[in-house]
C-alpha cells in the first residue's frame, strides 16, 4: 500500500512540475520575433535633434497598449518618432517612404536579398 501511496506523490509531483514548465512557456513573450529579429528602427522628426532609437516588439507592443493612438515620443526631446529602415550596407537609418524603388540615400545600393 506504501508503495502505491509514493507512486501518487511523485505522480503529483511532475504533473505540478510539468504544468509549471508548460505555463512558463507559453506566457513567455520574446522581445522581438521573426520578422523584426534586430527591433524596428526609428528616427527623430526634429531635425535639431536627429536622434536615433531602436524599439524592440514588446516596447512598442507596450506603447501602443498604453497610448493607443499616439505617436511614439523621441527619448532626447519629446518629438514624434517616424519609422526608419537600416541599410544593411553602409548600416545608416534612413526614413521608411512607400511606392518607392528601396535604394539607400547614402551608398544608393539596393538592399540585400533577405537571409533564408
Amino acid at each position: 500500500m506504501k508503495l502505491d501511496k509514493d507512486k501518487l506523490v511523485m505522480a503529483a509531483v511532475i504533473a505540478v512540475v510539468v504544468g509549471g514548465i508548460s505555463l512558463g512557456w507559453y506566457c513567455y513573450r520574446p522581445v522581438n520575433n521573426a520578422d523584426f529579429p534586430d527591433g524596428t528602427f526609428w528616427l527623430c522628426s526634429n531635425p535639431k535633434c536627429n536622434a536615433e532609437t531602436v524599439l524592440t516588439m514588446k516596447q512598442l507592443g507596450d506603447h501602443h497598449a498604453k497610448h493607443y493612438g499616439q505617436p511614439i515620443p523621441c527619448p532626447k526631446c519629446g518629438a514624434e518618432l517616424l519609422r526608419a529602415d537600416r541599410c544593411p550596407d553602409c548600416k545608416k537609418l534612413y526614413p521608411q517612404q512607400r511606392n518607392i524603388a528601396p535604394l539607400c540615400p547614402y551608398c544608393k545600393k539596393p538592399p540585400s536579398p533577405p537571409k533564408t
